[in-house]
């Protein structure tokens, strides 16, 4: 027995690498819960509730966080079969590691690559990818890579065979993994160059049916980096980096990305620096990242093309992440687990490759090959506690990285819910130390507001509430949360400054889109503001009657009328409307 045994498709060998994958992942499906924005995409979606919402899922891209609806539409059919049991949904994301790790096994036999049993068992128990399982919402890297996979092969197939049907297959497969997760646009590519390694002669002829594949991939792939600047916001100060700096982040993030799977030393949030064209060491990251390609090129008769093929494909799948395009997170941290799923298949690919090549007699390889296994799964096993809850995670992300801001401000955010109020404000205060969020001074403006709701409006207080919302206003004049804030901390209290208050409810409502108005907050902004509200809100001039109003409207006017200690607060304009709708 070696490590290039088993050489071809071999059941028992898959039963044990499924085996493999249930035992590193077992902590998650027992303890496992929901975490950060899994709430957005399930615990609170309604989306989920309701043969519409799947309707919406598929037919308005504004519906749902991201436009993935073949992820969204497993959560649908999970949610009608166990709820929101946590456990349901991570057994589907540990099944389809299964059905990854079983798919690299038969691609990396395709590519007649030794060793292929033990790098993808490899992969598939390494510790860099517990983050992309245990993480309900990462069932986009999961169903993404799942479908890459059987695309590949598809694609093989067609090169092999020349049925077209093949290609079909494979055009399909790659069109569900688009819809699951853009970042998969780096396929083309990647078969461009695995036909340049495996099947030169053949490349011509492939260059049309991979053209489709390219101009597929490309136009998602730009569409999903429009929408993460317009809908999930990632612009501004935050992403204010020259085109030299830009190429910095590059150079740092991919050597940063190749040593955590080496060195793995998993976190969440990871520490984040800042691209600095004055600092010597960063520029040689840049330039040791072109370097290496260029001369693995060079010495590509004597080596092969396989390395440099594996080399260009693993920053080809990074691209996304490499700090060229605006991706959110980046505010937070340059690195993530998560986004480095899918290039870790040429990675481990080629690292593993040159593993079995070393001159070792085969006994001593295997005992090692299988120490490495179980030391991924002793590593998976010490993680998984950290995704019990999100306080379970955001603790353990502090502990291992006090800077992460963000950390803290979620940390602060589920405390204030749990009325450890002083703790709460000690995260605040320890995340605005390091930065000045909009949504962090939001969060504390609220605190504060919250305080002096509870202590007679002393004006302190509430002095301090409307600075910390006035400065998150200023940081980000379209962030409607902080609109609403403010309009209510001028507006509570013994002594309500309602003309003050109107002003930032009809900014809010000017921002707010109405798949989010809720209607407790248009109620609250139709009493304190009266009929300027009411006129902005429905683009009418001068003071319409509220017969024109939508019925849903109306009903809220009607249930705000009737509160008697409510009336006095309410202006005579207001008043004389709701008589005229009561007849």
């Amino acid at each position: 027995m070696n490590l290039e045994v088993p050489k071809a498709w071999n059941w028992r060998w898959a039963g044990l690498l499924t085996a493999l994958v249930f035992v590193a992942y077992f902590p998650i499906l027992q303890t496992a819960g929901w975490i950060w924005d899994d709430g957005d995409y399930i615990v609170n979606n309604p989306l989920l509730h309701s043969l519409e919402g799947l309707r919406r899922i598929w037919s308005d891209p504004s519906a749902t966080p991201q436009y993935y609806p073949i992820v969204h539409s497993t959560f649908w059919f999970e949610f009608q079969l166990w709820g929101l049991k946590p456990v349901g949904f991570h057994s589907v994301n540990v099944l389809l590691m299964v059905g990854v790790a079983l798919l690299f096994w038969r691609l990396l036999l395709r590519l007649h690559l030794p060793g292929a049993w033990w790098i993808a068992a490899l992969f598939a128990v390494h510790p860099n990818h517990v983050e992309s399982v245990a993480w309900v919402t990462e069932r986009k890297n999961m169903l993404s890579m799942f479908f890459l996979l059987a695309a590949t092969l598809r694609y093989w197939s067609f090169t092999e065979t020349g049925r077209w049907r093949a290609y079909v297959e494979s055009l399909v497969l790659f069109a569900a993994g688009l819809l699951s997760k853009t970042v998969i646009a780096f396929m083309p590519p990647a078969l461009f160059l695995l036909l340049w390694w495996k099947k030169p002669q053949d490349l011509k002829k492939h260059l049309i049916p991979l053209a489709a594949l390219f101009l597929a991939g490309g136009w998602m792939g730009w569409r999903t980096a429009m929408l993460e600047v317009s809908q999930v916001g990632a612009e501004g100060a935050a992403w204010a980096w020259s085109v030299a700096e830009r190429f910095l982040l590059a150079g740092k993030i991919l050597w940063s990305y190749a040593v955590h799977l080496v060195a793995p030393n998993p976190v969440f949030l990871y520490p984040k620096w800042m691209p600095d064209t004055s600092d010597w060491m960063q520029w040689m990251y840049l330039v040791s990242a072109v370097l290496l390609p260029v001369m693995l090129l060079r010495f590509s008769k004597r080596v092969g093309r396989g390395p440099l093929v594996g080399m260009l494909i693993f920053g080809g799948a990074l691209f996304p992440a490499l700090g060229f395009l605006n991706v959110y997170p980046m505010k937070f941290s340059f690195l993530a687990d998560h986004f480095q799923f899918h290039a870790n298949l040429a990675f481990f690919a080629v690292v593993g490759v040159l593993l079995v090549k070393l001159p070792f007699p085969p006994r001593p390889r295997i005992a090692l090959a299988s120490l490495a296994l179980v030391g991924c799964i002793g590593m998976d096993w010490s993680l998984a506690p950290a995704y019990e809850s999100e306080q379970a995670l955001w603790e353990d992300t502090v502990e291992k990285n006090p800077t992460a801001w963000m950390a803290w401000h979620n940390l602060g955010g589920l405390y204030a819910e749990q009325k450890r109020e002083k703790e709460s404000y000690a995260c605040y205060e320890k995340a605005v130390a390091i930065e000045r969020d909009p949504k962090l001074l939001n969060s504390m403006s609220a605190w504060w507001l919250r305080k002096a709701s509870r202590s007679q409006w002393q004006p302190r207080m509430l002095r301090a509430a409307a600075d910390l919302g006035a400065e998150s206003a200023e940081q980000w004049p379209n962030y409607y949360p902080t609109q609403l804030l403010l309009g209510r901390i001028h507006s509570f209290g013994p002594e309500g400054k309602w003309a003050s208050a109107t002003g930032f409810y009809l900014r809010y409502l000017e921002l707010l889109s109405e798949s989010r108005m809720n209607d407790g907050q248009v109620a609250e902004i139709l009493m304190t503001s009266g009929q300027e509200a009411v006129s902005a809100v429905y683009r009418y001039e001068g003071v319409p009657g509220m017969q024109k109003f939508p019925k849903r409207i109306q009903s809220i006017l009607r249930k705000v009328g009737s509160i008697p200690h409510l009336r006095p607060r309410m202006k005579p304009a207001f008043l004389t409307a709701l008589e005229k709708l009561n007849g």
